[in-house]
Formats: structure tokens, C-alpha cells, sequence
């Protein structure tokens, strides 16, 4: 059984950890990229703590400080190549980030 979401003419494929536009574009994610969109999009327009984020997709644990932030960083290169300017990552002061789609 393939597991996919669908939101705002992009295709997730969880199994294959890839990321689709409606033109084709496919572009795979590394897990924790994969992991930080899906808790994101489970939560859509509510502010995630960075704490509750690095337990549910860390297990509790950064190699470093910066992870999370390149991982955002990375999450938002990878909706600009795919052009899905309705799709973004909206960054709350002193406490964590939120997802913001805007209907197409």
C-alpha cells in the first residue's frame, strides 16, 4: 500500500520519501525533511514548538543546534524549486515554526 498526501497540487509519497509538483518535478527527501513536513502538515496554520518538533522527529536529541534550522532552511529550497509558492514555513519568534498554505 503506497502512502500518499496530497495539499495544494503537491504529492507526497511517504514510502518513497518524494515530493511532487503538479509539472512532474520530483524531488526525494532526506528523512528528517520528510518527517518535519509530515508533523508540520498534520498541524497546518498552528505554531509547532522547536521542542515539540526535535522530540517527534529527533527523539528528543540535535547533533547540533542548527539541525532544525537547516532542515527548515532545506524544506524551504525544496517549495521554491518546486514552485509552490502557496506553501510556506513560517518561522515564530522564541518558539518554533508553522505551515501556511494558502488555497490555489
Amino acid at each position: 500500500m503506497n502512502h500518499t498526501i496530497d495539499f495544494n497540487g503537491l504529492i507526497i509519497d511517504i514510502d518513497a520519501r518524494t515530493i511532487t509538483n503538479q509539472q512532474g518535478k520530483k524531488i526525494t527527501l532526506r528523512p528528517h525533511l520528510l518527517a518535519v513536513l509530515c508533523l508540520l502538515l498534520e498541524n497546518v496554520g498552528r505554531p509547532i514548538s522547536r521542542e515539540h518538533i526535535v522530540d517527534v522527529c529527533w527523539d528528543g536529541q540535535l547533533s547540533s543546534p542548527h539541525v532544525l534550522a537547516n532542515v527548515v532552511y532545506n524544506l524551504r529550497n525544496v517549495f521554491a524549486r518546486l514552485r509552490a509558492q502557496n506553501v510556506q514555513i513560517i518561522t515564530i519568534s522564541k518558539l518554533g515554526y508553522a505551515l501556511s498554505i494558502e488555497p490555489t
